[in-house]
């Protein structure tokens, strides 16, 4: 019988029934549309049907946490008995977490483990996951699976070696083709690790070779390497992703307020169109007749930015890694701050709203926080400079309305969780990664979402803050753009 805690939406209904029993499903529904409660009614359905005992989900770090205190208390049947924790490996090593694992994995009802992907691939935390699935009836979820990408990284062998073991998987992404084309390879592999090889592609270099066309390229030292330069044969790979994938959009299933979109354009001071202009002619002396991969560019661009939101980046020969290389400084430019000054414009005309805040470099966030602080506004920190769980209790006063304001880093904060509490989105800098933009705007645009949701982005006139915004709202991937000598037209 099913005992829905929380009433399904048509489509949720719809894809429950049509998916609950199959070992292996791709659920690539659009930031939103519900995915997580999909997910939370199948693992109950299939405990309820004694065929499962155990659930293992892998999330991004901070969404591992949120699987448990919020969505399973939120949508858990009534009538299933379980124990859930969420692993933390910064407390691998204390007695308490060790004994909370071990009751986890004696207790004789379904018992539910969450782990980050940095958490599942240390020695602690892969042991700790061996143990817990070890000859058990699994359900093992990948939640935002994009994150398992790319086959040769240490996460994505250690999930996919994992999910050997497990009777049913799921992947869980709004942005399965995150990058590009050859995203999905990994993300199937994981639901069927004998997917291509049945397709006749025995190897991920097959397989790229299939659906991509590349160059070889050498560097001054006669290093070889490859470039793309386009794909092939896309018709046939959206065949097979249909075959594993349901893809839907909240267009497709949900009558959401829509989201609104301005930008806010401000002059730099003289001393950063100074630093900007210096900075801008020695990188093209750099470049001069030379190709430039999309890393390094974007490395170029960062540091734009930095000048754009008044700091500015040097190297320390003085200062080296564990490499050798020298370290990347920061140093405020003197002066007043104009991007900070078009932020606190577009907060006094907020009025009363709730707002997230998004910004691309640390040393923004604690610049912003400390100015609304000084200028009577609550507001709260998600980055990656607080602990797991200051992130939890701020974002956690965030939704209850005690702070108007959360200022965030996408890296951190851009997926799996539900701001919707907030009507106006600041992009007060931008990540150029096409994946955090899209999933940073929907952390407030999604099931819940009563209001129109108003995205700003903050744009320095007469720098490549205005084609970064260009891009991500066409829905451009910008390491691809800036390639080769394309790097100029963005400075």
């Amino acid at each position: 019988m099913d005992n829905f805690k929380t009433e399904p939406f048509p489509h949720q209904t719809k894809y429950y029934f049509e998916t609950r029993d199959l070992p292996s499903v791709g659920i690539g529904w659009e930031m939103g549309c519900g995915k997580t409660k999909l997910g939370i009614d199948t693992l109950c359905h299939l405990r309820t049907t004694n065929q499962i005992n155990r659930v293992l989900v892998v999330a991004p770090g901070g969404v591992q946490r949120n699987w448990i205190t919020d969505e399973l208390p939120k949508h858990m049947w009534s009538n299933i008995q379980y124990r859930a924790m969420f692993y933390e490996s910064s407390k691998a090593s204390t007695q308490s977490q060790q004994k909370e694992l071990i009751g986890l994995t004696n207790y004789p009802q379904l018992s539910i483990l969450s782990m980050s992907y940095d958490a599942i691939i240390t020695k602690r935390g892969g042991d700790a996951a061996a143990k817990f699935i070890k000859k058990q009836d699994v359900l093992m979820i990948c939640d935002e699976s994009h994150a398992i990408k790319n086959p040769k990284a240490k996460r994505t062998r250690f999930v996919i070696s994992a999910s050997k073991h497990a009777k049913f998987r799921r992947v869980l992404t709004g942005t399965p083709l995150a990058q590009g084309p050859f995203d999905i390879y990994a993300q199937i592999k994981f639901l069927d690790p004998d997917f291509w090889k049945r397709l006749g592609f025995r190897t991920y270099t097959v397989f790229k070779n299939y659906f991509g066309s590349f160059v070889t390229n050498r560097t001054k030292d006669g290093h070889r390497y490859e470039t793309l330069i386009a794909y092939r044969n896309l018709d046939e790979l959206k065949e097979i992703i249909a075959s594993i994938f349901i893809r839907l959009t909240k267009d497709d299933v949900l009558n959401l307020p829509p989201k609104l979109y301005q930008k806010r354009y401000f002059d730099l001071t003289a001393e950063q169109k100074r630093l900007y202009k210096q900075l801008k002619e020695e990188l093209m002396l750099e470049i001069g007749d030379n190709i430039m991969d999309g890393s390094a560019a974007i490395v170029r661009l960062l540091r734009m930015q930095q000048i754009t939101s008044g700091y500015f980046g040097y190297y320390d020969e003085f200062d080296l890694d564990d490499q050798g290389r020298p370290q990347l400084k920061m140093e405020i430019i003197e002066g007043k701050n104009p991007r900070l000054e078009a932020l606190l414009e577009i907060i006094e005309e907020a009025g009363e709203k709730q707002g997230i805040i998004w910004a691309r470099f640390s040393q923004e966030i604690t610049v912003i926080l400390d100015r609304l602080k000084k200028d009577g506004y609550t507001a709260t920190r998600y980055d990656g400079k607080i602990s797991s769980d200051e992130a939890f209790a701020n974002q956690d006063s965030f939704k209850k309305g005690e702070k108007q304001f959360i200022v965030a880093n996408a890296a951190k904060g851009a997926e799996g969780l539900t701001w919707h509490c907030a009507t106006l989105v600041v992009y007060y800098s931008n990540d150029v990664k096409l994946v955090k933009r899209l999933q940073s705007e929907d952390r407030a645009h999604r099931i819940g979402t009563t209001q129109p949701v108003l995205y700003i982005d903050l744009i320095a006139n007469r720098t490549c803050d205005a084609k970064i915004v260009k891009a991500l709202r066409e829905r451009r991937d910008i390491a691809q753009d800036v390639m080769g000598d394309e790097i100029t037209e963005w400075i």
